[in-house]
């Protein structure tokens, strides 16, 4: 995937995170391993995920415990994750992006409040 994919990403900031501010820009590989996108450390936290991968992946949002917290049921090269509103995790846990699709790199970009 070209730098410029970063720039796209960036870009809906404006309209899925209003307020929040960016807390990590990742990246991964389809298969399934999970990318940790935020650990909630001093306190509970709410975000927003997109997504754009170089080829259709299953995208999902899991907590410490694996439990699904959003999800995009049908392969997909791009979208946000939770578009309804944030995800939120209380103090200590995490939530982390999973890919599943064989051979698909993906870029993850994360923006949290507060």
């Amino acid at each position: 995937m070209p730098a410029e994919s970063w720039d796209a990403l960036v870009s809906l900031g404006s309209s899925v995170a209003q307020g929040m501010h960016e807390v990590a820009r990742k990246t991964g590989a389809g298969g399934g391993d999970p990318v940790e996108l935020l650990r909630a450390e001093a306190h509970d936290a709410c975000l927003r995920v997109a997504f754009e991968a170089d080829a259709p992946l299953v995208p999902k949002l899991v907590d410490g415990n694996g439990q699904v917290l959003a999800a995009i049921a049908v392969p997909t090269t791009h979208g946000v994750l939770a578009e309804e509103g944030p995800v939120c995790i209380r103090r200590g846990d995490v939530v982390r992006a999973v890919a599943e699709g064989s051979g698909a790199h993906v870029r993850w970009m994360a923006w949290a409040s507060p």
